[in-house]
């Protein structure tokens, strides 16, 4: 509130009262960001809206791995961001000016190169007027519990094919094939290699499932297993694939 005198100088004054709540809830706001910044253990960073690194709290420095001195004035994208996920900086910049909270998961990358899992939540920092000036984004490294998820599941993966190897067993389902090595010298068999093949493939089209087979061509994927394999699709190599615009080779492979 302000008062002042008229401007013909008479006894008149004038009361000029302006509604500050909105700048004043601003001012909080910042302030409670500032403290935040400061006592997280999670990385916080601010960043303008071209995506320039404004600020850079410890959590940062020990997360990423880069001094507020290395990483202030620098573009996020290129210090942190996978070169395949680029374009996610300028989606977060959009998002969190649009909204109150964009969080979601995504990976950085370290100043030792590492690629880590990170938790992110981004939101918008006004300016006193309420316009939004810069975002803000708080990361929680997650690779650890990434890597045991990941580890359980190959747990739980690994569990589930001992259960179909103990019922192939049980159930006589598993077949030995006795493979010849024959010594090129002698012209004699060596030896033979044994073999355990499993019997999955017939009760799955009774089920109706297709068969495809995979890395036709080479490796495994050869013509003895379309003769005996019930197979409704051929997955051809990529390596008879990829000259096949050029190559007339390939296309009478192909054919």
């Amino acid at each position: 509130m302000t008062i002042g005198p008229a401007p013909d100088r008479t006894a008149i004054r004038t009361l000029v009262v302006r509604d500050i709540s909105e700048r004043k809830r601003r001012e909080e706001e910042n302030r409670r960001l500032t403290a935040i910044i400061r006592s997280s253990d999670d990385a916080v960073l601010t960043k303008d809206l071209s995506g320039v690194i404004t600020g850079w709290n410890q959590g940062a420095e020990r997360i990423y791995g880069y001094s507020a001195g290395e990483a202030i004035g620098q573009e996020v994208a290129e210090l942190l961001i996978p070169s395949a996920r680029r374009g996610e900086a300028k989606r977060i910049l959009k998002e969190a000016a649009a909204s109150e909270v964009v969080a979601f998961e995504t990976q950085r990358i370290t100043k030792r190169g590492e690629l880590i899992d990170v938790a992110l939540r981004a939101f918008p920092i006004r300016g006193l007027s309420g316009e939004v000036t810069a975002v803000c984004t708080v990361g929680h490294d997650v690779s650890a519990v990434r890597r045991r998820e990941r580890a359980e599941q190959r747990d739980t993966e690994a569990q589930a094919w001992r259960q179909r190897l103990r019922r192939s067993l049980s159930e006589g389902n598993l077949l030995f094939h006795g493979q010849p090595i024959l010594d090129l010298r002698t012209g004699e068999v060596h030896h033979y290699e044994l073999l355990v093949r499993m019997r999955l493939i017939g009760e799955l089209t009774k089920m109706g499932c297709g068969v495809a087979l995979d890395d036709f061509g080479t490796g495994y994927g050869s013509f003895t297993y379309l003769r005996y394999l019930p197979v409704t699709q051929l997955k051809i190599d990529m390596e008879f694939i990829r000259g096949l615009a050029a190559d007339p080779a390939d296309r009478r492979v192909n054919r």
